[in-house]
């Protein structure tokens, strides 16, 4: 028995196709009908790698937007307050394009 004692691991809902790490086990969920659990050799240990830089989730930028001042400084305020924003108008007005570009300066 490990250090650790008796541990459990309880995972729900519909899961295939998974990997699961715990310490040198390794268990693979191939199908509803179980999993297999492989044993990783002491001599060769996990490792994990930093990303070198952050991953940047912006959308791309949109430098040509007109006349939208007003409504960006109100959108950011709102975001900065934590509160929800709504925007609605006809197909095509530009709702996308203009929340794309209050994304890009803050």
């Amino acid at each position: 028995m490990s250090a650790l004692g008796n541990q459990q691991l309880k995972i729900g809902g519909n899961v295939t196709d998974a990997q699961i790490a715990v310490g040198n086990y390794i268990l693979q969920i191939g199908d509803v009908n179980g999993g297999i659990v492989n044993v990783a050799p002491p001599s060769a240990p996990i490792k994990f790698e930093r990303r070198t830089k952050h991953v940047s989730l912006k959308p791309r930028p949109f430098p040509s937007l007109l006349d939208r001042a007003e409504e960006s400084a109100s959108i950011k305020s709102a975001i900065h307050s934590s509160a929800s924003v709504t925007l609605f108008g006809e197909s095509g007005i530009g709702k996308t394009s203009l929340l794309r570009n209050v994304l890009n300066t803050e």
